[in-house]
């Protein structure tokens, strides 16, 4: 399924701060949303995230398929670490780069992902293209063997080259060269230690893993909205006691009696009421102007149906008030009707599928 991306960031080397390739990292938004264990970072900012160890623990670990999430480290949601060289390298070049670079994976392990990446095989025809494109001086092909006449150089891979890892819920590790798949393996060992590689505390870039955190708080947002009606919508309320008469008349049988009763006891609990549904409808609206609309219409129902409460349960209390309690009626009305369009209008940051 398509992916969202979060942020990206530049891996440097040598001396010169020499950029030698571009990580981004992308995750499933549909997934993210359906995770629980996100809620405790919905309402952090991306520095906060990025002071946050139990953030960067969450992406790096899932649960496997037979284990609880709620018990495990990590969330159960599809990721993509993608990768875009910035310089020609020679096929020999990136091999011994990669082997160096990824301390946390055993001499098997790299084996496994370098040999499925760079094994040599026929060119698909969108390598095909790229061998013949401008851009691609030296025709080089990254491994694949392509016809005669292309002059292909399966030893180098050219400027642009894209290295794809996808983790998924179900445990596969795919690898991606240039949009094709080459290997598909049921190896979480290997996608959690490439995902450390980038996402531990002693990162191969610096710059990724603070940049991969940039686009959470807007992916986010809408747990991060749903969170904060939540805690500011009471759902229950002190009603002050009732006296002898009062008893005496709630329980008769004239339903013109009961009504006034119901509409007089409940004045406070409306008022209190109104008041804190109006300061969070205010705070909604200030805050959800950038907001996420992809990401919302998974929530959206969440909110609709708080929403379609709160309305009720006022219109219900206020229906036998005084011209000045109708009055505020309309207008929280009014205001949360403004609200909710506004909710359901989020604008996201744009989604990417790596391949």
């Amino acid at each position: 399924g398509r992916h969202t991306l979060t942020g990206v960031g530049q891996y440097y080397r040598t001396a010169f701060n020499i950029k030698v390739y571009g990580a981004a990292f992308y995750v499933s938004k549909r997934d993210v949303l359906a995770d629980s264990k996100f809620g405790e970072f919905a309402a952090l900012s991306a520095d906060e995230l990025r002071e946050r160890d139990d953030f960067y623990t969450h992406l790096m670990n899932m649960p496997d398929p037979d284990e609880d999430p709620a018990s495990t480290l990590g969330g159960r949601f599809d990721r993509t670490l993608f990768i875009k060289m910035n310089m020609q390298l020679s096929t020999d070049a990136m091999r011994k780069s990669l082997e160096a670079d990824w301390s946390l994976l055993t001499e098997e392990m790299k084996s496994t992902v370098i040999g499925s990446s760079l094994r040599e095989r026929q060119a698909d025809e969108h390598m095909q293209a790229k061998i013949q494109s401008k851009e691609n001086s030296s025709n080089c092909s990254c491994g694949q063997l392509a016809p005669d006449e292309l002059n292909a150089d399966p030893s180098c891979c050219a400027r642009g080259t894209e290295l794809v890892f996808t983790w998924r819920k179900n445990g596969d590790f795919e690898i991606r060269i240039d949009g094709r798949i080459m290997d598909v393996f049921r190896r979480p060992d290997i996608a959690k230690g490439i995902f450390s590689e980038y996402l531990n505390n002693d990162p191969i870039s610096l710059d990724a893993k603070a940049r991969f955190a940039d686009g959470f708080p807007f992916l986010l947002a809408p747990l991060a909205q749903v969170k904060g009606m939540l805690s500011a919508v009471p759902h229950t309320h002190e009603r002050p006691k009732k006296s002898k008469t009062q008893q005496d008349r709630s329980s008769n049988a004239n339903p013109v009696h009961r009504f006034v009763d119901a509409a007089m006891n409940s004045m406070g609990a409306m008022n209190n009421q109104a008041q804190t549904l109006s300061k969070w409808m205010q705070e909604s609206a200030a805050s959800a102007s950038s907001n996420a609309m992809n990401s919302a219409v998974d929530l959206g129902r969440v909110i609709n149906s708080e929403m379609k409460r709160q309305r009720i349960e006022i219109i219900e209390n206020a229906l036998a008030l005084r011209n000045e309690g109708v009055e505020m009626l309309s207008s929280l009305v009014k205001v949360s009707l403004e609200d909710e369009k506004m909710a359901l209008a989020l604008v996201a940051m744009p989604s990417f599928s790596p391949y």
